[in-house]
């Protein structure tokens, strides 16, 4: 049925001028676009080209210009001859994978244009100045790999999603987007050549969605972090970030927190007041601390990635039994001998991640849901006390692979697997 109700279509656009496709108000087959934009013989009744050409193919650049009327664009591997000094300010939606120019036309002014996707373009700049686009609500640039600065975006009020994923060469991000009040998401992930990250973060009151893993040469945020009340995905994985604002703990709506790979060295005072410690800047120039304040007022994380932080013994707080809402967490490849009781605490916690924590020795008590626990390669796990209750689903999971010292105590003892089972079922 959609194919034949598809079918009319097509063939009430091609009712008139049969013949003729640049007379056509859609285009959306291969040899019909190359046909027009080969020899320029597209018209203003021309609305919408929508293709995906197989291949690499060279065009004209100048057809765009005779087709005033567009309002829909999607195309790829199409890389014009010449330089392209016009595009419909008519259109509202603008989709080129690979789109070849640095820039767009200087004469582009689409006010109706609402999505933008150049991603894995050549642009190094979209725009200069200001540019009045207040329908745009989504800008799509991932992997454009020689943008190096993005545009003013004071002329786009209403933009909900900005994502450069793989910008490499992106150096820094527009002060003003923190002035983008409706921004739900920005990505800027593998973004790795970005230095610093807008001040004024806090004025984004709408943003749910912040990705900034891989950026390695961040830093440092904004101390007034915690005010972007609304934020619920944070990934600063793999950053240079050495500290974390105190402010963080406002954000009460952060339900997704990620700190994988943040490495530092041992650090030489370990403090109660906070979080994680891994080495602030002293007298001794290899020395650099990371530290967080305590997860108290995070009152709806749910899941918390800290593996490959060089977490050290005693860098985790007893305190962080206070993440009631927490599901799932990933300890994985840290340096700590053991873990806080009040662990235990964490009645909502069903996945447990220990891989590759080879200083850890034993488990504290876990809370009654647990449905999974990985150590695998905790090779100086030792013992599984009676107090280290598994939970009491009759479903949980548990992976021990490479627990050397633990299988050689539990045997010395009493069946591994005995064990284990004499605590299921006590619960």
């Amino acid at each position: 049925m959609h194919d034949s109700l598809q079918e009319m279509g097509w063939e009430i656009v091609r009712e008139h001028h049969s013949d003729k496709p640049g007379k056509w108000s859609r285009l959306w087959l291969y040899k019909d676009v190359y046909h027009v934009l080969s020899t320029n013989i597209g018209t203003d009744v021309v609305e919408a080209i929508i293709v995906d050409v197989p291949e690499m193919t060279q065009l004209e650049a100048k057809s765009f210009s005779t087709m005033s009327n567009l309002r829909l664009l999607e195309i790829n591997n199409v890389y014009p001859t010449g330089n392209l000094e016009y595009l419909s300010n008519n259109l509202r939606y603008l989709k080129w994978h690979g789109y070849p120019f640095n820039s767009l036309p200087v004469s582009f002014r689409p006010e109706k244009l609402f999505k933008l996707n150049l991603c894995s373009s050549r642009v190094k700049y979209l725009w200069k100045g200001i540019k009045p686009l207040k329908e745009l609500k989504s800008m799509n640039l991932i992997h454009s790999r020689n943008l190096i600065r993005t545009p003013d975006f004071t002329g786009v009020p209403n933009l909900e999603r900005l994502n450069l994923e793989g910008c490499t060469r992106l150096l820094e991000v527009h002060q003003c987007v923190g002035t983008l009040k409706r921004l739900i998401l920005l990505n800027l992930k593998d973004c790795r050549n970005l230095v610093s990250f807008p001040k004024n973060v806090c004025l984004m009151k709408s943003l749910k969605i912040l990705c900034l893993c891989g950026c390695l040469k961040l830093e440092k945020l904004p101390q007034d972090f915690g005010e972007v009340e609304c934020l619920e995905e944070l990934d600063v994985g793999g950053t240079a970030i050495r500290q974390i604002p105190p402010s963080i703990v406002q954000l009460v709506n952060l339900k997704i927190f990620s700190l994988l790979g943040c490495k530092g060295q041992p650090p030489k005072i370990l403090s109660s007041d906070f979080f994680l410690s891994l080495l602030l800047p002293n007298k001794n120039s290899d020395s650099m601390c990371f530290s967080f304040p305590r997860f108290t007022g995070l009152s709806s994380l749910q899941t918390l990635d800290l593996s490959d932080c060089n977490l050290l013994e005693g860098a985790i707080p007893f305190d962080i039994g206070s993440l009631f809402s927490l599901e799932a967490i990933d300890l994985s490849g840290n340096n700590f001998v053991s873990l806080p009781s009040s662990i235990n605490q964490l009645l909502k916690l069903k996945i447990f991640c220990l891989e590759r924590c080879r200083n850890l020795k034993s488990l504290p008590e876990l809370p009654p849901e647990i449905v999974f626990v990985g150590a695998e390669d905790c090779t100086s796990f030792e013992t599984i006390s009676p107090s280290a209750k598994l939970g009491r689903s009759p479903n949980i999971a548990l992976n021990f692979l490479n627990c050397f010292k633990l299988v050689e105590d539990q045997v010395s003892k009493d069946n591994l697997a005995v064990t284990l089972m004499k605590q299921w079922l006590l619960v």
